[in-house]
């Protein structure tokens, strides 16, 4: 989703960024998601198939008999899903990027299940309007619903590999048309890659990934992570392994390592509570936290007061 306004807010939503937008997605989210991207219903008359030539001569049974069979989902995924990967190939190679860099780029903007909940790859005809992800099953289809969507005054529309943002973007491609094509989408993203690292990055690739996304240092930084681990293979795709301190948050529970030795356990459904209220003695502070604390602070001598 690119590069946001240095005022911009953030809303993660799938594990992908912005490509010139200034608004944003729920959290990668690791925000990495409001609705599954996948789950759109896709109707009859937009599903690809190919047809077989017709046969010279025969009946009208036969002919119809001789109509092509839809290509099978699984292949047509893989079909369409190396679109966006031959024309990140061949714009790393023009552009002349680190290997492997727009690839990571474009799986964490426009990533999806391909063969495997894990195998994630770049989809061609993903779409993030407002802040709401679209995966389509054909270039008509996201072509037909993009200009819909511009009729009824959307917002921010980012669109393609790699998601570049239509709205922030305006000069990009001759038409909504061009802006779905793989390589036209992939190559004014390594361009824009490429002119980020040279001026704004000043020749530093970590910081022109993270600008990529955003201008605004916190979200630049959180992007950078996310295009790390993508590319580290530590977040391959949905159902992949989650960062501990992520795992930490959603199980409620936090290990501090203290400088002195020992680990510090934070409960962090069983806070204090945030209202003013008065403070508790050292000796009260040790019977609430109990073992939570290490071994020598429980020590303390705390005996009642005298009445």
């Amino acid at each position: 989703m690119g590069v946001l306004s240095p005022t911009a807010s953030y809303c993660p939503r799938k594990p992908r960024a912005r490509l010139g937008r200034s608004g944003a997605v729920a959290a990668l989210a690791l925000a990495w998601l409001a609705v599954p991207l996948w789950s759109i219903p896709v109707t009859a008359a937009a599903r690809p198939h190919h047809r077989a030539p017709a046969t010279s001569g025969g009946s009208g049974a036969s002919a119809t008999a001789a109509a092509a069979k839809p290509v099978p989902p699984d292949v047509w995924a893989v079909q369409q899903s190396a679109l966006c990967g031959a024309a990140v190939r061949d714009a790393e190679q023009r552009q002349q990027l680190p290997g492997g860099l727009l690839g990571t780029i474009a799986k964490v903007e426009s990533g999806r299940p391909i063969t495997a909940m894990s195998d994630v790859r770049a989809w061609p005809w993903t779409i993030d309007a407002d802040g709401q992800g679209y995966f389509f099953q054909s270039k008509a289809a996201a072509v037909a619903w993009a200009r819909l969507a511009m009729a009824r005054g959307v917002n921010f529309m980012d669109v393609g590999c790699m998601q570049v943002d239509l709205q922030m973007h305006p000069n990009a491609f001759r038409s909504l048309d061009d802006a779905f094509d793989p390589a036209a989408n992939v190559a004014y993203a390594a361009q824009y890659l490429n002119q980020l690292h040279d001026r704004d990055a000043s020749g530093n690739w970590y910081v022109a990934v993270g600008l990529y996304h955003s201008h605004t240092p916190v979200l630049a930084a959180a992007y950078r992570e996310r295009v790390a681990q993508v590319g580290a293979g530590i977040m391959t795709g949905f159902g992949a392994p989650e960062p501990l301190y992520m795992r930490a948050l959603r199980q409620g529970t936090l290990r501090l390592s203290l400088v002195g030795g020992g680990v510090l356990l934070i409960h962090m459904n069983r806070q204090p509570s945030l209202r003013p209220h008065r403070r508790l003695s050292a000796c009260q502070v040790v019977a609430f936290l109990g073992s939570d604390l290490p071994a020598r602070a429980r020590g303390r001598n705390c005996r009642p007061r005298a009445g």
